[in-house]
């Protein structure tokens, strides 16, 4: 029984030396990473002057609507009804009040009920790769790249994705839908916008607590609205952010240009830019704005 004790502690001793003395760093530095959060305050973008000091391009706080996938769930199955419950709320809530809501799709219903995609050329062959979960576009089937607009939405709503009318093997029942608040069959509009939003929060799967933004620059009324109850919205926030604002408004349009949310391939070509891109930032894209871009 000694010797044994013996060989158990030494060989505990050795474990402990192991990980405290020679992974002590490694194991610190994983630990620290899982812990870490950064959190990200949206920053102003630098006003535009003309030579007399007058302002041409300013910015102008708004607010927006976010959601996080922060819920705690007994099964998927609970995950996926409650996730499209949320969204279905939120959505309905923002089209009564004529809010635009960011789904982030390259995709939109057609005038015959179906759909269609709204990129071509490279931007549409990066966004099937998002999907399919490819780094590289070359990497594509022949069969995924041929894929329509109507089979990539019923791919994403399909039970093993997004899961809008089943989880697994089995469809929704009667029960789960009231329990719920889902119809039993969902509009065309209905289905991209919670495929949509379910893709943005998907992509923000590595990081959980950072939002995703359904809709900006939205009314005092959604505000109070979405404020009253947050309680049964699980996930969502009322947060701030700036809109740009041109003074001279077309007039300068050619020379001014204009900023949007940030391209893949922007994301690339600014990597080398000693700055904290994201995929939510706002950049320049023409003109002024994208040629100062480092400066503003």
């Amino acid at each position: 029984m000694q010797i044994l004790f013996v060989v158990l502690f030494s060989i505990l001793v050795h474990h402990l030396f192991e990980v405290q003395i020679v992974n002590g760093q490694k194991y610190a530095e994983d630990f620290e990473l899982r812990i870490t959060r950064t959190i990200r305050d949206p920053s102003i973008r630098g006003n535009i002057y003309d030579c007399n000091g007058e302002v041409l391009a300013c910015n102008k706080l708004v607010y927006t609507v976010t959601m996080v996938d922060n819920g705690t769930y007994a099964s998927e199955r609970e995950r996926q009804l409650s996730l499209n419950s949320i969204i279905y709320r939120v959505a309905g809530r923002l089209k009564e009040n004529h809010e635009k809501i960011n789904h982030g799709l390259k995709i939109e219903a057609g005038e015959n009920g179906g759909y269609v995609y709204t990129a071509t050329g490279s931007a549409l062959e990066r966004f099937k790769a998002d999907i399919f979960g490819e780094a590289d576009p070359k990497d594509l089937t022949p069969e995924q790249m041929d894929v329509s607009a109507d089979e990539m939405m019923e791919i994403l709503s399909g039970n093993s994705k997004f899961a809008l009318y089943g989880e697994g093997k089995r469809a929704y029942s009667e029960t789960e839908l009231q329990e719920y608040g889902l119809p039993g069959e969902f509009t065309a509009e209905e289905m991209l916008t919670i495929v949509g939003i379910r893709y943005l929060l998907s992509a923000n799967a590595y990081k959980k607590y950072v939002p995703v933004v359904l809709a900006r620059d939205v009314s005092e009324k959604t505000v109070a609205c979405l404020s009253e109850n947050n309680q049964s919205l699980t996930g969502i926030e009322i947060g701030q952010d700036w809109d740009r604002v041109y003074a001279g408004g077309e007039a300068f349009s050619h020379i001014l240009g204009y900023t949007g949310k940030i391209s893949s391939e922007e994301m690339e070509q600014y990597a080398d830019l000693d700055r904290d891109y994201t995929s939510d930032s706002v950049v320049g894209k023409s003109v002024i704005e994208q040629f100062m871009e480092s400066e503003l």
